[in-house]
């Protein structure tokens, strides 16, 4: 085994998965990233003068390699995430327009009682949702829209509407009408449809991001020898038959094989002048990405929600998330997927909105006294129809070049959990 290390370029969850495996299995690694905090696209962020999360991220109880990471840095998984059975909520001006609760720690067996009991749906509405449920979570032989699937599935205007609609922009963050139907299953069954106990409870952070996993797995790998350059981009790879070096502002440093946890873009910049890699560079130019926008609220401290986690139906906002769950009470996330009118609105027209909304959908709230819109403007890659086909596997065309990032062919969509897989198996292949 060479002496010279693995260089994982990003310290985002995929590349940071990557370097704690690979130094589980006794590799030298180095970590580089542009940015001066870990975490990639899932990080902390100035806020209200509090650290916040630059986006609202909500796990599943079936984001097994989440929790596998956490265990590996000797995280205990509740300092990370406050886990809760299902319980889905839309509400209007009007009030409850559906909601449905799964017995704690439930299967797919728990989905059906959920589905049975709840509120906002007739009973030819439920019927309809159970009569199409194999059909709803049997991935189609070729890739649809998510809409078109439904639609195909038999389920009812008023489930697409309030239940599945708000699930494909906060799994997928992407239009229905464009999103692929083929990862939206897959999410469906590693989740709603599937038999492992808890795998449908929320996961709702018990802390901000940076917090979680980023910070600790920096911790962890410094403790162990691991150089962790933060504030270094990653220029341009140095390969002849194989990869055996990367080039910083700092000079060139010699590496035995390169993970790249990079997005598509970042990705294509550094493989594009590799000739051995213009397949590669084809698929990702293939990428685009989706948008999301959180606006945070400050209220009283003693303000909170019914719930920690609401959906408001017919409104530009469309989740509301209490952030009393991670110790910052009073503040409220306004959650925005997928691009939109609202993108072409500014901060201050956004805020108003968003307020407006929160008003007439929960009139018990008061005013808030500040607020602060967080975009990320490339937040995912869209997953849309024939996305799957484009997503490469870890392993490369030029040998000691291995890929990570939720965007690689994980099987799902832009979730941590892809990340953290994609990380694994990069280490894996190396």
């Amino acid at each position: 085994m060479s002496s010279e290390p693995v260089a994982v370029v990003g310290a985002g969850w995929a590349g940071l998965a990557a370097a704690v495996a690979l130094t589980e299995r006794g590799r030298a690694v180095v970590v580089f990233d542009a940015a001066p905090q870990p975490g990639g696209r899932a990080r902390t962020a100035p806020a209200l003068g509090l650290e916040v999360d630059n986006g609202q991220h909500i796990a599943i109880g079936a984001y097994s390699a989440v929790l596998g990471l956490a265990a590996t840095l000797g995280i205990p998984a509740d300092r990370v995430f406050k886990r809760l059975p299902l319980a889905f909520e839309q509400r209007d001006a009007r009030g409850v327009r559906l909601s449905l609760r799964a017995p704690a720690g439930s299967g797919r067996f728990g989905m059906a009682h959920a589905f049975v009991g709840a509120q906002g749906l007739t009973a030819g509405d439920k019927f309809s949702i159970l009569r199409g449920w194999q059909r709803l979570v049997r991935p189609p032989a070729t890739d649809v829209s998510v809409r078109d699937h439904l639609l195909a599935a038999g389920q009812p205007q008023r489930a697409i509407d309030l239940l599945w609609v708000p699930l494909c922009l906060a799994t997928l963050n992407t239009p229905p009408d464009i999103a692929s139907a083929q990862l939206f299953v897959r999410v469906l069954r590693e989740s709603l449809a599937s038999s492992a106990p808890g795998a449908s409870d929320l996961l709702l952070p018990a802390c901000d991001l940076g917090r979680a996993l980023p910070r600790p797995a920096v911790e962890w790998l410094e403790s162990r020898g691991v150089e962790v350059r933060l504030g270094e981009r990653v220029a341009a790879l140095v390969a002849d038959d194989r990869v055996h070096a990367v080039t910083t502002a700092q000079g060139e440093l010699a590496v035995s094989a390169v993970v790249s946890a990079v997005p598509p873009d970042a990705c294509l910049r550094l493989v594009e002048p590799l000739s051995k890699l213009a397949a590669l560079a084809e698929d990702l130019r293939a990428f685009d990405t989706q948008p999301i926008c959180t606006v945070y609220l400050r209220y009283p401290e003693d303000t909170e929600l019914d719930r920690p986690l609401l959906g408001l139906a017919g409104t530009t906002t469309q989740w509301l998330v209490d952030r009393r769950t991670c110790d910052q009470a009073g503040i409220i996330a306004a959650v925005i997927s997928a691009d939109g009118p609202h993108m072409a609105l500014d901060n201050d027209a956004l805020i108003e909105t968003v307020m407006d909304e929160i008003g007439r959908c929960v009139p018990t709230l008061p005013a808030p006294s500040e607020a602060r819109v967080i975009r990320e403007k490339r937040a995912t890659f869209a997953a849309t129809v024939g996305i799957e086909q484009r997503r490469p596997s870890a392993r490369t065309a030029l040998p000691g070049l291995v890929l990570a990032g939720d965007w690689t062919a994980t099987g799902l969509p832009a979730t941590l959990e892809g990340a953290v897989r994609s990380g694994n198996a990069a280490a894996r292949e190396l």
